[in-house]
């Protein structure tokens, strides 16, 4: 886990929880600023830093000198949360030096808050982040360039997101959270480093807002097999009654032995009970194929990064998935070249069973996030995968493989009325990876909606009560 991870994990672990009657209470305010400027010039230096302290302005920043060397660093944080359920922060961090030597400059902003939930509510957060410098110097002994990372989590280690980057880009993700303590950690960094004669800068700077709104919990209701048969019966015991009573009347109002149109129609009640049977028993099988079916997941991807865990963002037919599950990543899912020259044949397939509740002692690993399946809404206990690619060769100098995947998997969720489900997962798609020359960086699987082809099973449930309907009508005609 990175040490921003293991801090910030740390921090909302000390949080108190407070217990009040407002909805959405914040618990902590960490934001904070720090900058640092430093010259050497021979045997001499000249260095200075600051800490601003939590506030909705904040503007911290320092310079350095000696004789021509100059540094500065500045950063500024505006943010605000004075309405818990509408979170925004804006901030600008910049470094730059011209030394004869040695200098070492850094801006650092970051809006750390903990909040606490009496109630389940949805999030929207929205972020753009903006970096820019020189991230190695030829010939220097050096570097410069920005980085931001963003992260939502809860008390026991679940992440709904957390992305750490060196690049320019644009973070949306939206979740359901459950009650209880969650903790929003954006930050952003400019860092600009050499040991001889150089002039640098770099920036790094952030803009996001954070929503929170109530959540609609209740369940949709939804026929199980099991009630669309008990409907199926209660339809069939209605009809037999009707025709039954009927045919009492007829029998009591006629001459023994006399058989009229309306005696024949009333014997007849066993072929309308078969027509209802055959359709009943149709929506009870295509019911019941659809519900032990796995879901297809037609769009989203499974994002791992060596700097971050990996991001899940799944898509099927009335479901959304998103969440972030594991710890390094680079050492735990995948063996593609991590940190070292690149040569041979790798694959990219990736298994794990993770919980939400029981995270590795190791590597932290665990899983965080939230799905909907129509209406209702659940937290993420487990997910267990399997991807299955096919074999690449990784670009010595750099670049991207894209292979073909299959994927699998099992998710388990409670939703807030204490039901918990499991589904079936399957799903296919493209898998990329990228390389630089010392090794992987990371690993997009992306899924692809699979070609509509109705599945088998349901065609011939279907088929057979069509099949029954048509043949009590032809017989009813015959006899008739």
């Amino acid at each position: 886990m990175s040490v921003t991870g293991k801090l910030v994990g740390a921090a909302l672990l000390l949080c108190p929880v407070v217990a009040t009657a407002d909805p959405i209470t914040i618990t902590s305010d960490m934001r904070r600023s720090a900058v640092l400027a430093t010259i050497t010039v021979g045997s001499n230096t000249d260095r200075h830093s600051a800490i601003g302290s939590p506030s909705d302005a904040m503007t911290t920043s320092v310079s350095s000198a000696l004789g021509t060397s100059t540094g500065h660093a500045t950063t500024t944080l505006t943010s605000s949360f004075a309405v818990p359920a509408h979170m925004s922060g804006h901030s600008s961090s910049a470094a730059n030096f011209d030394t004869a030597q040695i200098g070492d400059v850094s801006a650092y902003s970051e809006f750390t808050v903990a909040f606490h939930l009496n109630s389940p509510y949805t999030f929207a957060f929205n972020g753009t982040f903006d970096t820019s410098g020189q991230q190695d110097y030829p010939d220097v002994f050096g570097h410069s360039g920005g980085n931001w990372t963003a992260a939502l989590r809860n008390a026991s280690g679940g992440s709904w997101f957390g992305i750490q980057s060196l690049e320019s880009g644009s973070l949306i993700r939206t979740g359901f959270l459950f009650a209880g303590d969650y903790l929003l950690h954006i930050e952003s960094a400019a860092t600009a480093v050499a040991y001889r004669a150089f002039t640098a800068s770099a920036s790094s700077d952030f803009a996001f807002t954070f929503d929170l709104t109530p959540a609609d919990v209740s369940p949709s209701p939804t026929p199980e097999p099991a009630s669309l048969a008990l409907l199926g019966t209660g339809l069939i015991a209605i009809i037999g009654a009707a025709r039954w009573r009927r045919f009492q009347s007829s029998a009591a109002s006629d001459a023994p032995g006399a058989m009229n149109a309306t005696n024949v129609i009333s014997m007849r009640p066993n072929r309308d009970l078969a027509r209802v049977f055959c359709l009943t028993m149709t929506m009870v099988g295509v019911s019941t194929a659809a519900s032990a079916d796995e879901i297809t997941i037609t769009n989203g991807w499974i994002s791992l990064l060596q700097s971050s865990d990996a991001e899940i963002h799944l898509q099927a037919a009335g479901l959304l998935v998103g969440g972030r599950m594991g710890s390094d990543p680079g050492y735990h899912f995948q063996n593609a070249c991590y940190q070292s020259p690149c040569g041979g044949v790798y694959e990219l397939s990736i298994h794990d069973s993770l919980s939400a509740s029981t995270p590795d002692p190791v590597f932290g690993q665990t899983v965080g996030g939230s799905f909907a399946l129509g209406a209702d809404l659940f937290r993420i206990d487990a997910f267990a995968y399997e991807i299955v690619t096919g074999a690449i060769v990784p670009p010595p100098s750099g670049g991207g493989v894209s292979t073909p995947f299959r994927f699998t998997g099992s998710l388990t969720g409670t939703n807030a009325s204490g039901v918990q489900r499991t589904f079936l997962l399957a799903g296919a798609g493209t898998a990329t990876a990228g390389y630089a020359p010392y090794g992987w960086v990371g690993t997009g699987y992306t899924f692809e909606s699979p070609s509509a082809t109705p599945e088998p099973a349901s065609l011939a449930l279907l088929g057979s009560g069509l099949l029954g309907i048509f043949g009590a009508a032809r017989r009813r005609r015959v006899n008739a």
